[in-house]
């Protein structure tokens, strides 16, 4: 199913129907879906600016006001804040229970995230590890990152999850360096989406995806990361599933894939 048929799908029917009336070009209709995702966004940002303040900042204020300090809340009040409050790029409460399972099923003892943000699916992953476990996550933005800190100090889990500034570019060397990684058993991708095969390609290279690492990643519908999935999808170095949920905080059509990495070896002998 490509990408116009997915936003179709997406449309309330009588939606669907007068823009097939009107023979409104697929260029048309996907500005049109953007526009009905981010317009709630942009209003609230524009709120926001006019406060002097961003949600991100409303949203931190938020959880420490009304959050115990515990992950299980700190989710549930990030959840409340992103539906009645001001929408965010969170995975979100419907993809994150794709993410859920798949940390309870492989029990990850080091896990890596691109794309921190305000801390949501740190808290969420590291939430479900068991003792001992670690979660590494790369953030870019040090406003975010700031942010992320302080939700994840207030769910406790400062001692699960490591905030590493900037890019994994610049700073993959330290998983090995620093923190004296050998494996990463999961890796969840959720950043800048021109970004996301190029970095996968970089763990590969790197030697810390190994057989039976598992790659989870956001958004591959919207806003879309074609050539990640393409290549998850074809690459004999993987086995991939997609899972079809909703856009965070939203009632359009996205989608999670879940990629078992099954070593070089399988790669070369094709």
């Amino acid at each position: 199913m490509s990408l116009l048929d997915r936003v179709k799908d997406s449309l309330p029917g009588d939606t669907k129907s007068k823009i097939a009336l009107a023979g409104i070009g697929a260029i048309a209709l996907l500005a049109f879906v953007v526009y009905k995702r981010t317009r709630r966004s942009v209003r609230e940002k524009f709120l926001f600016s006019l406060r002097g303040t961003t949600v991100e900042k409303e949203y931190l204020k938020y959880i420490k006001a009304h959050a115990e300090q515990n992950p299980e809340s700190v989710i549930k009040h990030a959840d409340d804040f992103c539906y009645s409050s001001g929408w965010m790029m969170n995975v979100g409460d419907m993809k994150g229970k794709i993410l859920d399972n798949a940390v309870l099923e492989h029990k990850p003892k080091i896990v890596v995230e691109l794309g921190t943000y305000c801390g949501y699916s740190s808290i969420r992953t590291a939430r479900l590890l068991e003792p001992g476990a670690k979660l590494y996550t790369f953030e870019v933005n040090p406003e975010s990152a700031k942010i992320a800190l302080q939700a994840i100090e207030h769910a406790k889990l400062n001692n699960v999850i490591t905030v590493i500034l900037g890019s994994l570019e610049e700073k993959l060397d330290m998983l090995k360096s620093i923190y004296k990684i050998e494996k990463v058993d999961l890796l969840f991708i959720d950043h800048w989406k021109e970004l996301y095969l190029p970095d996968l390609q970089r763990f590969e290279k790197s030697g810390l995806l190994q057989n039976g690492s598992v790659v989870v990643a956001d958004n591959i519908y919207i806003p879309g990361a074609p050539e990640y999935l393409k290549y998850v999808q074809t690459s004999p170095k993987y086995k991939t599933e997609l899972v079809e949920s909703f856009l965070e905080y939203s009632k359009l059509k996205d989608a999670i894939t879940i990629s078992i990495y099954q070593g070089e070896h399988d790669h070369l002998s094709q």
